[in-house]
Parts: C-alpha cells; sequence; structure tokens
C-alpha cells in the first residue's frame, strides 16, 4: 500500500513560503498532498501571487485564527480533518525539507512504528546553515534543559492521521504563554506516553529557520547547547547519522 502523505502549511503571505512550496513539490516521495491555509481574508492576495501555479491545494479563511499568539495551531487542527492524506506532516512557511524527508519517514512507519520524527538543521533567515540541532528537538533523548523535557519539533513529526486525529485538541493553546506547555512539547509528551513505539530518520533533514520573529529561538541557543551535549555524550551523540551507522 502505498500511503497518501499531506503537508499542512498555514501562511500569512511570507515570501519564504515559496521556499517550502518548492521542498514539498521537490520530494523523492509520492504521492504528496501540499494543503496550504491562508489564515486571513487580509493575508490573501500576497499569498496568492505567491502560490500561484503551484502544485497545492489552497484554503483561505476569512478572518485570521493565528492571532494572539495562537500561530498556526489551530490550522494545523482542522487541517488534520480536512486533509485527504493516510499521513500528516506539518510546515510552518519559512521552513523547509530536504529532498527525502518524507520518503526516510515513511520509511519508518513502514518498519511498524506507530509514528515518525526527524532531526533538523538551524537556518538563518538567509538559509545558510547554522549548525544541527543537537541539544532541544531530540525525540527520544532529554533536551539540554532538562533531563525531563523531551521534544519533537512541529514540523518534524509524521503522523498517521488516525493518531493525528486524536491529538487535535492539544492544538488549542497560545505559544509562549506563561504557565502554559508549548504545543509541541505538550503532542511529545502525550504521544510518548501513550504509544509504544516510535522512532526517527536519524537525519537532519528538516531546516528549522531559527530568530525569524521576535519570538523565535535564536541560533545561539543551539550553538550553546550542542557544546553541552558535546560535553555530555563524550563517546558520541547517540542520535546522530554517525553514531547510528556504527551501531
Amino acid at each position: 500500500m502505498t500511503l497518501l502523505v499531506t503537508v499542512i502549511t498555514p501562511t500569512t503571505g511570507c515570501s519564504l513560503l515559496a521556499r517550502a512550496m518548492a521542498s514539498v513539490a521537490a520530494q523523492s516521495y509520492k504521492p504528496i498532498q501540499h494543503m496550504v491555509v491562508i489564515d486571513g481574508a487580509e493575508c490573501g492576495a500576497p499569498a496568492r501571487s505567491i502560490i500561484a501555479g503551484r502544485p497545492v491545494d489552497v484554503i483561505e479563511l476569512p478572518y485570521a485564527t493565528g492571532r494572539d499568539k495562537f500561530n498556526g495551531h489551530r490550522i494545523y487542527g482542522a487541517g488534520t480533518f480536512l486533509c485527504r492524506g493516510d499521513v500528516v506532516c506539518f510546515l510552518d512557511e519559512d521552513n523547509w525539507m530536504d529532498r527525502d524527508h518524507i520518503e526516510s519517514l515513511v520509511n519508518v512507519l513502514m518498519k511498524g512504528n506507530e509514528w515518525a520524527y526527524s532531526l533538523r538543521k538551524i537556518v538563518d533567515q538567509d538559509g545558510n546553515l547554522v549548525c544541527f540541532d543537537n541539544c532541544e528537538s531530540l525525540g527520544k533523548w532529554p533536551s539540554v534543559l532538562s533531563d525531563r523535557d523531551y521534544l519533537v519539533d512541529v514540523n518534524c513529526f509524521m503522523l498517521p492521521k488516525v493518531l493525528a486525529l486524536k491529538l487535535t485538541p492539544l492544538w488549542y493553546r497560545k505559544a509562549r504563554t506563561p504557565g502554559v506547555s508549548e504545543v509541541d512539547r505538550v503532542l511529545t509528551k502525550v504521544l510518548r506516553e501513550k504509544t509504544q513505539r516510535f522512532d526517527s530518520n536519524y537525519r537532519y533533514s528538516l531546516n528549522y529557520c531559527a530568530g525569524r520573529t521576535s519570538t523565535s529561538v535564536r541560533a545561539s541557543f543551539f550553538l550553546k547547547g550542542n557544546a553541552v551535549m558535546e560535553r555530555r555524550f563524550p563517546m558520541g551523540l547517540p542520535w546522530s547519522p554517525l553514531s547510528k551507522a556504527t551501531q
């Protein structure tokens, strides 16, 4: 059985959307539905000018759902119900995928895993590589912040639709709100607790743009965090592709 993969992307008409769409269109895996959701009528004209001629399915909302720190969260939740795919991925408009991102994650699912995740590269606003994220979005391993802090970045997930639908209420939460856990950490916690088998593609196949907005994590966080993790794992980082290849 060939799985149809849906990639959901909320957009406000950011120019970086073109790069995100191009990365999905260039995936080695087929078939893919790329669902691009325009978040509000005021974003319609700039978004449509970027989307024109692209092989995507477009939904335009009459008002913005990402205001008041909701970002793309509600679109990701609602889009899970609306998409055609057997499997769902989430892609912010300022991030992009390596060509083998989806294929490598599908391969993880086909090995009997209930869900899959990738590692990520940290890039600047011009798309230049800053570093690999070896300190935060590590899935099976705790982050640099705490031995109880586990994270898979939203953009790194691949979830079967049946599983993703069960998680949709978790998307209704604001970002960067005191006392409220971030949605990606909540998703990671619930998935780790409620599923028995999951794994990574052990590839840094998602490109994460750091520091683009005032609330974005800065590249310096990853550079400092990576140095800490290298001291923590002097024999090699257990999640890195090099370490996995030697096991």
